[in-house]
């Protein structure tokens, strides 16, 4: 039974995920989002490795390193929602790739603690913005979507987000196991022993693959279509349709929920 229920749903989902991953608004949209995921689920991967064999600091310590990062990337998101709303989501989102994936880049210079700390709130500032662009780039491609399919599939687009940005995880582990083993890193107890190229290859992982991935990223973003003209229409559409449906007194309609 519980197979049959399996293909049921698979089969009443299937052209409705088809129809998602069609959307090129939302294509360049997940695949915008699943690069900057994969940065942040890398870097703090990293930072245990960087703390202990680069900075020579104990795993204790090595939280507060990281404590900046999303601090300061909480706080910035409310000068980066007046930004939103002055450029858009669209410029936000590229303004925050290149400031993110600038500001990366130093930390593999980084050699104490103390610069350690200061430089990782800095980094902190653009990753404010991209934990603030996407849900906001979300409700706007659904709210195209209505206007094209006249129901409402926010619950769609989530869960094929989400399913779409696990890969992040496997990106992020790929991408460390692959440096691990071209510079030579074997576990050693006492940190100032390990090998210089894979010294090298965690700074690497802290700063310039990030930053190339942050790049990627921007690519992505930079061809998303939804802003602009484009984006002002159909902000003036969904205002006209909502005012229309209530008048009528008559409700959206919604799709069923489909969890992925």
């Amino acid at each position: 039974l519980a197979g049959l229920e399996f293909r049921r749903v698979l089969f009443r989902s299937g052209p409705a995920i088809k129809n998602t991953l069609a959307n090129k608004s939302f294509l360049t949209f997940v695949m915008f989002n699943l690069f900057v995921n994969s940065v942040i689920v890398l870097v703090p991967q990293v930072i245990p490795f960087f703390a202990k064999y680069v900075l020579l600091i104990s795993d204790a310590q090595s939280s507060l390193i990281m404590a900046p990062i999303f601090i300061v990337a909480i706080i910035t998101q409310i000068f980066w929602s007046k930004v939103v709303v002055r450029r858009g989501v669209r410029t936000t989102a590229m303004i925050a790739c290149v400031l993110f994936g600038l500001t990366l880049l130093p930390l593999g210079l980084v050699r104490t603690m103390p610069q350690a700390i200061t430089w990782f709130g800095i980094v902190g500032i653009g990753l404010g913005a991209l934990l603030l662009v996407g849900d906001i780039m979300v409700a706007d491609i659904c709210d195209e979507d209505y206007l094209k399919t006249h129901t409402r599939r926010e619950g769609m687009y989530y869960g094929v987000n989400a399913l779409i940005i696990r890969m992040s995880v496997a990106i992020s582990a790929g991408t460390i196991s692959f440096v691990q083993t071209i510079t030579k890193y074997k576990p050693v107890v006492d940190p100032t022993l390990m090998a210089p190229t894979a010294v090298i290859g965690f700074r690497f992982l802290i700063s310039v693959i990030p930053a190339v991935l942050i790049g990627i990223a921007f690519i992505f973003v930079f061809f998303y279509p939804l802003h602009g003209k484009r984006l002002k229409h159909v902000k003036e559409q969904c205002a006209l349709a909502a005012q229309l449906n209530a008048a009528a007194d008559a409700p959206i309609p919604q799709q069923e929920v489909v969890i992925l």
